[in-house]
């Protein structure tokens, strides 16, 4: 079978470089479908599924988000911020969620923290004032 250079880059990684067999895009029209020999095309690459058989056979699928296709010269490339395939989506969920139980936790803490520092204050204005009443009537 034919094959064509393939190689999906993101903001933060590298997500696949290598030979492949078929590729679909989703973009602004619906799905692009390419091969090997594909015409020379530049497209808008809209969020969605992002499905390719590599040129070992293997069917690879994942999650882009907006971007740029580039096919030229039997190389495609596809430049998008952020893809994922679905474990990666699922770890990245519950990493998210992690980060998100912590800062609740450090948010409520810090609402205790500053309960306990305005009670403290409160006492230190307490006390403050009633050495200062003391003074005036030890004076009188």
């Amino acid at each position: 079978m034919n094959k064509f250079n393939l190689g999906i880059l993101a903001a933060e990684r590298s997500f696949y470089e290598g030979e492949c067999q078929s590729l679909v895009v989703p973009i602004t029209d619906g799905f692009l479908g390419i091969q090997a020999h594909h015409n020379n095309t530049v497209a808008a690459v809209v969020p969605g599924p992002i499905k390719f058989t590599t040129g070992d056979g293997d069917k690879i699928e994942a999650m882009v988000s907006q971007g740029i296709l580039i096919v030229a010269d039997n190389t495609v490339t596809i430049l998008v911020d952020v893809v994922e395939t679905e474990d990666e989506k699922e770890i990245n969920r519950k990493k998210r969620e992690e980060e998100d139980a912590k800062e609740a936790l450090l948010q409520k803490r810090s609402v205790q923290e500053f309960k306990s520092a305005q009670i403290w204050l409160a006492r230190e204005n307490s006390a403050l004032k009633r050495n200062r009443s003391k003074r005036y009537n030890d004076r009188i």
